[in-house]
């Protein structure tokens, strides 16, 4: 595949967004923060160099990371694996790309609550979080606000960007549009990717948590409070919904009548297969910007007895190919 053209550059650009690679403390369960203390372990200096394998090739104008030693050490590692044209020297590290700042950084999870019962508040409801007169939740999508209008305001084709959990969901959300009340709304697993699209200026998700080796629907059971839903978009085929077991014909059916079924459904798990799920996709995760194209597959946990409220992006393919990221970007050496 060749480089973009310039009739392309014009109107489109696209942002590979990357979570550092496993530390330490993530394995410790302690909250890093903007702590500066925890090193990748082996498996994530691996992450991070299947990372590099798996975009060798594909050309890169600019790679922009957090300064952090996670996210520094999974830029590094990722960029001689790639070796490409540029190396760790063309490194642009940004502090707007840091992690969030919590007053609990540097604590085991399992011993937060005790001292701040705030952290129930910023797991329910981040938008309203506030310890000792400063607002960490908004403060982040300030942050990454500023990350946005540098990355934007630059000239490439094609960015990478590595940053940490919190920030990658607080710059999905601002990229999508979404209010700091659905900053959850994402799920970052380590050295995961995310591909935004910007086309005359205006953003769209193609990707969401997607890993390396293509797994993208995950196959542990939802919270019990939760259900699953996956889509699964194919092109000239029916819309089918699938019910513990059951197969309905669902080819007219609406976005409030699918929420209402997914309620009835007993294991938790519920897939919806047809021609052009974008729009339904779009519509019950309340993201317009989000584009779920044929031969696309998402995976979203839908709250069962409001699945309003809410709704969290498992992970999300804009299309199932063999070489997802460099399909979508297009920009693999020949």
């Amino acid at each position: 595949m060749g480089m973009l053209s310039k009739e392309t550059v014009e109107n489109r650009r696209l942002c590979l967004l990357v979570r550092h690679g496993q530390t330490d403390w993530n394995s410790q369960g302690r909250v890093q923060g903007q702590i500066d203390e925890s090193r990748l372990l082996p498996k994530g200096e691996e992450q991070a160099r299947m990372v590099g394998r798996y975009l060798k090739g594909v050309q890169f104008d600019r790679v922009y990371s957090s300064p952090l030693n996670r996210a520094k050490r999974t830029s590094e590692i990722a960029l001689k694996e790639m070796s490409g044209r540029l190396t760790k020297d063309d490194i642009i590290f940004m502090d707007e790309l840091k992690e969030i700042k919590l007053p609990w950084q540097g604590m085991f999870k399992s011993d937060i609550l005790s001292k701040y019962p705030e952290y129930e508040t910023y797991h329910n409801s981040p938008d309203e979080l506030e310890v000792d007169g400063f607002t960490p939740v908004h403060d982040l999508h300030d942050q990454t606000e500023a990350a946005w209008r540098e990355i934007l305001s630059s000239e490439f084709d094609c960015c990478l960007v590595i940053a940490h959990n919190q920030t990658n969901r607080a710059l999905l959300g601002k990229a999508m549009g979404l209010p700091v009340s659905r900053h959850h709304s994402f799920s970052q697993n380590n050295c995961c990717f995310n591909l935004i699209e910007s086309r005359n200026g205006d953003l769209r998700l193609l990707w969401s948590n997607v890993s390396h080796d293509g797994v993208y629907v995950p196959t542990k059971q939802p919270p019990k409070d939760h259900i699953r839903l996956e889509m699964r978009s194919m092109a000239g085929l029916e819309t089918i919904m699938k019910i513990d077991g059951e197969e309905y014909n669902f080819e007219d059916g609406s976005c409030s009548e699918l929420l209402d079924r997914v309620q009835t459904s007993s294991s938790g798990h519920v897939v919806l297969m047809g021609n052009s799920l974008s729009d339904f996709c779009a519509e019950v995760m309340q993201m317009p910007s989000l584009k779920l194209g044929d031969g696309g597959v998402a995976s979203i946990l839908l709250n069962r007895n409001d699945p309003s409220i809410c709704p969290h992006l498992e992970a999300a393919f804009s299309a199932v190919m063999v070489e997802p990221v460099y399909s979508a970007l297009d920009m693999r050496e020949t």
